[in-house]
């Protein structure tokens, strides 16, 4: 959709747009992902829980590289001392 916005229920949404690859990647999985169906309704337990690992997973590349882009930032900024794994220095007290 070229608009950059979308109309939803009567209502104009702003479309998201990603800050880096890895929320592309995520933006284009959740478009096409699918579930398989088991016989009798419903969709595979097993499945489900495949893709909110891989989803997990996705976000988590997100994550990491969001943080590289902010800590990239503070640097240009001039921010000294930037803590790329604050979870080390929890264990210190």
């Amino acid at each position: 959709m070229s608009e950059s916005r979308k109309r939803r229920r009567g209502q104009a949404v702003e479309e998201i747009q990603p800050l880096n690859h890895e929320q592309k990647r995520i933006m284009a999985w959740l478009k096409k992902v699918r579930f398989r169906k088991k016989l009798f309704g419903g969709v595979s337990e097993r499945d489900v829980w495949k893709k909110i690992e891989e989803l997990n997973s996705m976000y988590n590349l997100a994550l990491i590289a969001e943080r590289a882009r902010y800590d990239a930032l503070l640097q240009a900024r001039g921010g000294a001392g930037v803590d790329t794994n604050p979870r080390e220095s929890e264990g210190d007290c």
